[in-house]
């Protein structure tokens, strides 16, 4: 059997972390030998240990490409570091048939690959890049030239990476929609969506940063009276990047100053978000920026909840306008108000919406038929 050098850049538990840590599982559970590249320790390591009892290699100078904070002396370290790791890679060679990278962000590790000739070079893209310029197209139609294959989360990646490459060779991209485990204890969960006279519960999970949409769901807010208000109850979870940690305080200071802090509750990331999703009625995922394919969707599906989400990115293929949640457009604030109105004049509709969720999740996104489509992209 193959045996596969995997590699991601992050050591957190956001979306496409858990993606890597399950396809990892996939890979493991179907005979490949797999050894474990991340860039620095963190909570991923720890699950990689516990659930998967594999040793995880931490290499500080994996080649990652960052948008943000782009400076003369930033792309010589990102030319030392591929320099630095293309020797890594030259000591293992003839090691792996598979290099499997799971982000677009290490695309130079496809060059590499295809220099040390090994036989199969895998990029799982998670990432809707197309619409930042030249650096975009030129990360685009490298990881197309250079890799065998680019797996897209979601039609919206795929045809976001088509629009930027400079060469559009389709055949190189094949969707795998992702799905997740499935939520523990799930029967008592959902009798727990029966609404009696209380506040409708909203949920908006993610990184805390404009993108997300955060501000977007403040900003929203004030154009709710007092007595709708009264109505609701707002819970945020999430940490800001980490080079931008600012943006928490700047987020609370907004909060305060509209004095949204009674509806308004802001709280850490979890590494385990089912049990706060589970206590919520609505999931809120309102990205100003196009998203790939958002877990916090799938996650909110699993739970039987209703989802109202932006229609930029790849939600909208699993998330069906007035049947199992509302789209809305990005940075429209009435459409926004609308569906959030929606739910509090409504809070009947909202089992049914969620059933209908959880329906989709259990026929497609569940983590057996997530399973089966990844694997039959390394046959």
């Amino acid at each position: 059997m193959s045996r596969i050098l995997a590699i991601h850049p992050n050591s957190e538990l956001y979306g496409a972390d858990r993606i890597f840590l399950e396809s990892v599982s996939f890979l493991i559970s179907d005979g490949y030998k797999v050894d474990i590249i991340l860039k620095e320790e963190g909570p991923l390591v720890d699950l990689i240990k516990e659930k998967l009892k594999k040793d995880v290699c931490i290499v500080p100078f994996l080649p990652v490409a960052v948008r943000s904070g782009l400076s003369f002396c930033s792309f010589i370290q990102f030319i030392v570091d591929n320099l630095k790791f293309f020797i890594y890679l030259l000591k293992l060679k003839n090691k792996y048939t598979i290099i499997y990278s799971n982000t677009l962000a290490l695309f130079t590790i496809s060059a590499i690959s295809k220099i040390l000739n090994v036989q199969s070079n895998i990029i799982h893209s998670h990432e809707m890049i197309s619409c930042h310029g030249a650096l975009s197209k030129i990360i685009i139609s490298f990881s197309e030239v250079f890799s065998s294959k680019v797996i897209c989360v979601s039609n919206a990646v795929k045809q976001d990476m088509l629009n930027g490459s400079l060469i559009g060779n389709k055949l190189k991209y094949k969707v795998v929609h992702n799905g997740i485990k499935d939520v523990k204890n799930f029967k008592d969960l959902k009798k727990k969506n029966f609404l009696q006279g209380r506040k409708i519960n909203f949920l908006l999970l993610g990184r805390i940063m404009p993108e997300k949409g955060q501000w977007f769901l403040v900003e929203t807010l004030k154009l709710f009276s007092k007595e709708e208000l009264d109505k609701m109850s707002i819970k945020l979870v999430g940490s800001p990047p980490p080079l931008r940690k600012g943006l928490l305080d700047d987020l609370k200071n907004i909060v305060t100053k509209l004095e949204l802090n009674k509806y308004i509750d802001i709280v850490d990331f979890v590494n385990d978000p089912f049990e706060i999703i589970s206590n919520c009625d609505v999931c809120l995922v309102p990205s100003i920026m196009p998203d790939p394919f958002p877990t916090t969707v799938i996650e909110g599906m699993s739970c039987a909840k209703p989802i109202i989400v932006t229609n930029s990115g790849g939600a909208k293929e699993i998330v069906v306008d007035g049947r199992n949640g509302i789209l809305i457009e990005p940075n429209n604030i009435n459409e926004f108000k609308s569906a959030i109105q929606f739910f509090i004049s409504n809070p009947e509709l909202i089992f049914s919406f969620g059933k209908a969720s959880r329906k989709i999740y259990e026929d497609y996104l569940n983590v057996d038929k997530f399973k089966e489509r990844f694997l039959m992209e390394f046959k």
